[in-house]
């Protein structure tokens, strides 16, 4: 009997060695890729002079490892070991905080004021930046500045321990706000709203695995934006309208976007998103402006929920003032030259700067010296 129970388990240990092998050569397990680019070594030819200066079983080796059967669900399973037990992402951008809560550690750094540029130098920019608005403004053109939610602020009692402390110094976020509102800058407050609903709302407006809104954030953020403008420009837009709501814990869009890149077994957490079924309604009079968005990675979301293809007659988006898009689902899009910032801008209804708090030692990217210059500069 000993000897039999002996033989199973080396049986068993044997089927376990080859099951990777066996996945790998005739596939009969489907497995899910990881999330993110993986760059994976290429398979090599055989060559005697590879051989004897080991270059070909270095490459090779490095061939069979990613390649190995169950290389992902592996990958995952070691990931999940990491987080379960040691609270380790194995990321360098993603950091664990408590109650299921995942940061940046730049949202955190930003919180705290440790990329504070100086009230000088805010209050200069907040300067620059309403002598452009009422530029604009004087040939009926509006600029509108949004400050994104920062998860920081919507969960600052979860940071990780190690990075806890009092808060003594101004943020930017909190001098910006401050100054942009006491100049009188066309501002909608993303990051304050939210997070005085946080406690109040029945749906989440920002989600505790991904760094942005959540979708339904997104889309109310949609709605301000068009009833801003129409304030601005006494006029008449389309707006996202739902009847139906569906709730799932099955996050979709960006909802899990940091949470998915730790390639988890298992979801960090349990939330309950909301996804409206919704759809852009064009009243009987409606004017559709021409509108560039300025801004970072926020912006894409008001791309993929269509709020700008459909109320807009024309719109771009400058990602970071490096690179402009201007069709749905084109992330690569091609590089801004001088020449052509003026005449869209020149050509253009609105200006939308979107920016969240840790992107706001650079607001603007550029955008707003080189348009000061551009209206200003002496010729």
């Amino acid at each position: 009997m000993p000897n039999t129970r002996k033989k199973i388990i080396l049986a068993v240990f044997l089927i376990l060695l080859l099951l990777p092998f066996l996945q790998q050569s005739i596939p009969f397990v489907s497995s899910t890729p990881l999330f993110g680019i993986y760059d994976q070594s290429p398979d090599v030819v055989f060559s005697w002079k590879d051989w004897f200066s080991g270059e070909y079983q270095a490459k090779k080796n490095d061939y069979l490892k990613e390649h190995i059967g169950f290389r992902a669900d592996l990958v995952r399973l070691k990931k999940q070991i990491d987080y379960s037990l040691f609270n380790n992402t194995n990321s360098t951008h993603v950091i664990a905080g408590t109650n299921g809560v995942l940061y940046q550690k730049t949202y955190i750094n930003s919180f705290y004021g440790d990329d504070f540029m100086g009230k000088d130098s805010i209050k200069e920019c907040v300067r620059k930046l309403k002598a452009i608005q009422d530029t604009m403004a004087a040939i009926g053109k509006t600029l509108l500045l949004a400050h994104a939610p920062c998860k920081a602020y919507y969960y600052p009692n979860d940071f990780p321990k190690n990075m806890r402390r009092i808060k003594h110094n101004s943020s930017n976020y909190d001098v910006y706000a401050q100054y942009a509102t006491a100049a009188h800058i066309n501002q909608i407050d993303f990051n304050a709203w939210f997070c005085a609903l946080k406690d109040t709302s029945h749906e989440l407006l920002y989600s505790k695995q991904g760094i942005h809104w959540t979708w339904y954030g997104a889309l109310l953020a949609t709605d301000s934006i068009a009833k801003y403008l129409e304030r601005k420009r006494n006029i008449k837009m389309i707006h996202p309208v739902w009847d139906v709501v569906t709730h799932t814990t099955d996050a979709m869009y960006t909802d899990d976007d940091i949470a998915a890149t730790l390639n988890l077994v298992f979801p960090v957490t349990t939330e309950t998103f909301c996804y409206p079924v919704y759809k852009y309604k064009e009243e009987a009079i409606t004017t559709k402006p021409k509108v560039i968005m300025v801004g970072d990675s926020f912006g894409w979301t008001l791309i993929e929920n269509y709020f700008l293809k459909e109320a807009t007659n024309k719109w771009e988006f400058w990602y970071y003032y490096r690179q402009r898009s201007d069709r749905q689902d084109d992330y690569s899009g091609v590089p801004l030259t001088e020449k052509y910032k003026y005449e869209a801008l020149d050509s253009t209804d609105c200006v939308l700067i979107l920016y969240t708090s840790h992107n706001l030692h650079t607001l603007g990217s550029g955008f707003i010296n080189h348009t000061y210059a551009h209206y200003f500069s002496t010729p």
